[in-house]
């Protein structure tokens, strides 16, 4: 719940970083994993990367009781902590069959420490072409460290953080999708 995935560029085929968002239903433990997935065509590349935010967006902006921390694991969002390893993998590839070799339209995160609510940016490249599918395929999953799924999107991760937690009447207010120019964010 409370997921939203934010892109810094809209344009086919460039090269991009995803701010996430996200807040999990319970706590989790450290080394529990993060799942991202992608619409078709975008790529996380096998050079997966995941990073903090600027730090502003993670000091304790209400001032919480238990929020003694401008940054770090007492601020209300954390990010995911330094020691991630970032893999990836295609989400609609069939079980047994041999690893994926691109594009790869998963990434799994391990998350390197506590917490409940996160925010980290991701790189990715976009797809070459826009699909309307493209706005209700963006997902977010948590499993536990030895790999059991604990919690997941109910619907399709939302571009519009003011639109966070609603059900959505039209595809263009699902998810986000790429754009023919260079827009950027």
């Amino acid at each position: 719940e409370g997921e939203s995935i934010q892109p810094t560029i809209l344009a086919e085929g460039a090269n991009n970083t995803l701010n996430v968002f996200l807040q999990m239903t319970q706590a989790m433990p450290m080394y529990s994993y993060l799942v991202i997935d992608a619409p078709p065509g975008y790529d996380f590349t096998t050079a997966c990367a995941a990073v903090d935010m600027d730090p502003a967006y993670y000091q304790d902006w209400e001032a919480l009781p238990w929020g003694t921390e401008i940054i770090g694991p007492r601020a209300t969002t954390s990010s995911i902590g330094q020691d991630v390893n970032c893999t990836t993998d295609d989400w609609q590839r069939p079980a047994g069959t041999p690893p994926a070799t691109a594009p790869f339209t998963r990434a799994y995160l391990r998350i390197g420490r506590t917490g409940k609510y996160y925010a980290f940016q991701i790189n990715i490249t976009n797809a070459m072409e826009w699909n309307i599918s493209q706005h209700s395929q963006w997902r977010l999953w948590l499993q536990s460290p030895a790999g059991y799924m604990v919690d997941g999107s109910t619907y399709p991760v939302q571009f519009n953080a003011a639109r966070i937690d609603t059900i959505p009447v039209l595809p263009h207010d699902l998810g986000w999708a790429v754009y023919d120019s260079d827009m950027k964010l």
